[in-house]
């Protein structure tokens, strides 16, 4: 999934970023934490979308 793409090389920026000493302790850790939360926001609302095509597909009789 592309998500999980994106979600990896933003963590290897934040990695690279404090190996270089750009990122303090507090940055990194926050940035990690946003990095999760948006993928769980994303795997939620892609979770959501099929869900919501799923019950359409009932409604009008299609296959999925």
């Amino acid at each position: 999934m592309q998500c999980d793409w994106l979600y990896n090389e933003l963590l290897g920026t934040v990695n690279d970023y404090t190996e270089r000493g750009i990122l303090e302790p507090e940055e990194e850790s926050a940035a990690r934490q946003i990095l999760k939360d948006l993928q769980t926001g994303i795997y939620l609302a892609a979770s959501k979308t099929e869900l919501d095509l799923n019950r359409l597909r009932k409604i009008t009789g299609q296959a999925s």
